[in-house]
């Protein structure tokens, strides 16, 4: 219409910045899914605990402060039922506002093992599991299983996507960012980094799974960003693979 006028217009202005603004949203409207972002906090020689299994704390205050920022904009937080079973977290958001929202809390528990009395459940838990059942603390969504009997992260992704969740936080464990990653799902990456060297062939990583044979098959990130937080360091950036978004 302002063509029409004797405007003159130009299309795309500032393009790419609007949709990181709104990267969730413009997510969500062209797949139907909700944008996910995985996060994890590393040792400098790529160790997310201990061989004894301590994890806490790899990183500082001020990288998890800048965690919890996440959480606190993102609408669901996912961590597999391993986590809880390790660790009982909460995935609550912590800092200024946090009264007026908490975002839902997602565990991926094929086989219902989540304890009754685990920190995560309560009013607005969901339990994403291939069977039927109920827990008192948490919604039950039965979805279908993969190959290997677990859930499957697509019809589980589309899920959330009409429950209107426009972004989604993985914070693990490494078998549940792994599936994530092999499936194409992550759309972007928050790694914290911790200049501090833990060794051990049983210490673990953040991503498992059986990962690629060769180098040019590894996911790379485009766009990364370095920061300094009190110590640490967190690289961010998107992930370099083909996608509608």
């Amino acid at each position: 219409m302002l063509g029409v006028a004797g405007l003159e217009t130009t299309l795309g202005v500032l393009e790419e910045p609007a949709r990181r603004l709104n990267e969730f949203y413009v997510k969500h409207r062209l797949t139907g899914r909700p944008f996910v972002t995985a996060k994890f906090a590393m040792s400098l020689d790529g160790k997310i605990a201990t061989a004894t299994g301590e994890s806490r704390w790899i990183s500082g205050e001020a990288a998890r402060r800048h965690g919890h920022g996440l959480r606190h904009v993102h609408d669901a937080i996912l961590v597999g039922v391993n986590t809880v079973l390790l660790d009982d977290p909460e995935l609550s958001t912590r800092g200024p506002d946090t009264d007026r929202r908490q975002p839902v809390r997602i565990v991926l528990d094929s086989r219902l093992r989540t304890p009754a009395r685990a920190k995560v459940l309560g009013p607005g838990t969901l339990l994403a599991s291939t069977l039927e059942g109920d827990l008192t603390g948490a919604e039950v969504i039965q979805l279908p299983a993969d190959a290997r009997g677990r859930v499957s992260l697509e019809p589980l992704l589309d899920e959330l996507g009409r429950r209107e969740i426009l972004s989604l936080l993985v914070e693990g464990g490494a078998e549940t960012h792994a599936s994530f990653f092999a499936g194409g799902h992550v759309d972007k990456v928050f790694a914290y980094v911790a200049p501090i060297v833990v060794a051990g062939r049983a210490a673990p990583g953040p991503v498992g799974g059986q990962g690629v044979e060769h180098l040019a098959d590894a996911l790379r990130l485009r766009d990364a960003e370095v920061e300094s937080l009190d110590g640490d360091f967190l690289i961010s950036g998107y992930v370099d693979v083909h996608r509608d978004s």
